[in-house]
């Protein structure tokens, strides 16, 4: 009879061994209306192309300090409302998602919410705050309810509330109300303590972990083996390796048949990364750490066998453009979202650290139709549009002082005084429709990168631009990711100048703006004697 039993239990834990873990990502708005926000709905797009298959959707209410709050509330400014969330909800649904809910608390004073609780003195305190948390999560299951089966499919019952996890009955409580009041009865729960709390693993302070679906952990450890800021791929698999033992230990306290969540986990793009995991996002941005960081994770924990899904943070519902130059935590047209790639599309995987020049010059961020390119200018050649260049904006479209490499002409654009002006071409036609594509493509260099910050693109929908579209900052797609600037020549490798901005940045969503009259690249307060040259210049 033994023998039996324990190949039982071996059996269950071979099953979650194969198991493919939860390929996810959190999505974060801390602003009404943003959720049900074109941008938003361009984020949630993007993140569908990256291979993430369930959205954790962050929405938090507040408390007004952590000593002694109870009273849990929705900020009328920073708290996204129902009609918000159950677009986006929609929006996950529609882009072939499905979701994962994670209600936030945060404290206006600004401390850490893990120290609610802590300073409690009397228990009423606490049956206020445990019935307060009880109508507050249940708000969310009723959300969950509204938006129909097979939308929600994973729950977060608690974020980082450490202070709060020694009330073991309560939170019981607190998750039996959820499971009660959930139509779809087959939605997972989990919680997510700190990796770290009182010098421990948050995760062992949980004694109610039977009582939920997975284990879970909110993964900020410090991978540096020695300290350092600077780090190598092999120096951060090795700063896993503790970690691992830890985690694998409890998972085999607990059975083996529940494996980990990591509901939160995530690396900015700053030096310090990978000290301080929590913080950014001060200093020089540096996407080559936060590229590492995000393949030791996939190299070292992906395939262990307690992994049950990851959701990194955070992709900002409020920003559909990206900027390789940030140093916040979001991967959009950084190197780390190649390395998701990869990993969510199950694309081969090697122990080398993939460093690409410009994320924009992959191949695997193109994701066009099957539409052949229309070119608008190259070489030289652009029969099918007009020089319409204004104000300072002096323009030479078959210029040879400085050619793309293999080609006899590029445009020169010089601008002849520190005023303002605008390259721009404009369609014989008055208008073409881009519907069909997916980026503005181009190939440019500037001759001064102090003053590449000024230069934008935007579109005109009409003749007279009496409608013109979102402009973009062209610096947010410089390939030099180092310095984040656009290069200065087209130097050895002329794939290095690429640019490639999503449509969707400049306001073109394949339906009400899919016609454009005019193509733009200006700029405003630029020293006299400022240029640019491209060449390529195309929708794919």
């Amino acid at each position: 009879m033994y023998s039996i039993l324990l190949f039982l239990g071996l059996s269950i834990i071979s099953t979650f061994a194969i198991a493919t873990p939860l390929k996810g990502f959190v999505v974060t708005s801390y602003s009404k209306n943003i959720y049900s926000s074109p941008t938003s709905d361009a984020v949630i797009q993007e993140m569908a192309a990256s291979g993430i298959e369930v959205v954790e959707v962050m929405a938090t209410y507040y408390v007004q300090n952590s000593v002694n709050s109870t009273y849990i509330f929705a900020d009328a400014t920073g708290t996204p409302t129902d009609a918000d969330i159950l677009h986006v909800l929609n929006t996950i649904k529609n882009n072939n998602m499905i979701v994962a809910f994670k209600p936030h608390i945060d404290c206006l004073d600004g401390i850490w919410r893990a120290n609610i609780g802590t300073h409690f003195t009397s228990s009423q305190q606490w049956v206020d705050w445990f019935s307060n948390y009880t109508k507050f999560i249940l708000h969310f299951v009723d959300l969950a309810n509204q938006a129909g089966p097979g939308v929600v499919k994973y729950f977060n019952v608690g974020t980082e509330l450490d202070g709060t996890h020694s009330h073991e009955t309560e939170w019981r409580q607190v998750i039996a109300d959820v499971r009660q009041n959930l139509q779809d009865k087959s939605i997972k729960l989990w919680l997510g303590p700190n990796w770290g709390w009182d010098n421990i693993p948050g995760y062992m302070l949980v004694h109610f972990w039977d009582a939920l679906d997975y284990l879970g952990v909110d993964m900020y450890a410090p991978l540096s083996p020695n300290g350092q800021p600077e780090i190598t791929l092999q120096m951060a698999i090795e700063g896993w390796q503790p970690l691992i033992a830890n985690l694998s230990k409890f998972w085999q306290q607990q059975g083996g048949n529940k494996s980990f969540i990591f509901a939160e986990i995530g690396y900015a793009s700053y030096q310090d990364a990978a000290i301080n995991a929590p913080g950014c996002c001060t200093g020089a941005p540096n996407t080559t750490i936060q590229q590492i960081l995000y393949q030791s994770f996939f190299d070292a924990i992906w395939t262990q066998p307690w992994m049950g899904g990851v959701f990194w943070w955070a992709w900002d519902a409020s920003n559909s453009v990206g900027n390789p130059c940030s140093t916040d935590f979001n991967v959009y047209r950084k190197p780390a979202q190649l390395v998701l790639e990869q990993a969510y599309k199950n694309n081969p995987q090697s122990n080398q650290v993939r460093i690409i020049p410009s994320l924009s010059s992959s191949s695997s961020s193109i994701r066009s139709t099957n539409a052949s390119p229309l070119v608008v200018y190259s070489n030289g050649n652009y029969s099918q549009w007009q020089d319409w260049s204004w104000g300072s904006a002096i323009t030479n479209l078959q210029s040879t002082t400085d050619p793309y490499p293999s080609h006899q002409q590029s445009g020169l654009v010089t601008f002849n005084s520190s005023n303002y002006g605008a390259f721009v071409l404009h369609n014989i036609q008055d208008s073409v429709d881009i519907s069909m594509y997916t980026y503005l493509q181009f190939d440019i260099r500037i001759s001064n990168s102090t003053d590449s910050t000024e230069l934008t693109a935007w579109f005109c929908v009409d003749r007279n631009c009496a409608t013109s579209l979102p402009s973009v900052e062209l610096v947010l797609y410089g390939t030099e990711v180092t310095t984040c600037t656009l290069p200065t020549s087209w130097d050895s490798n002329p794939n290095a100048a690429i640019v490639q901005i999503p449509l969707t940045s400049l306001g073109v969503n394949g339906t009400t703006n899919s016609k454009i009259s005019r193509l733009s690249i200006g700029a405003q307060g630029v020293e006299k004697g400022f240029s640019f040259t491209f060449d390529n210049l195309m929708f794919i």
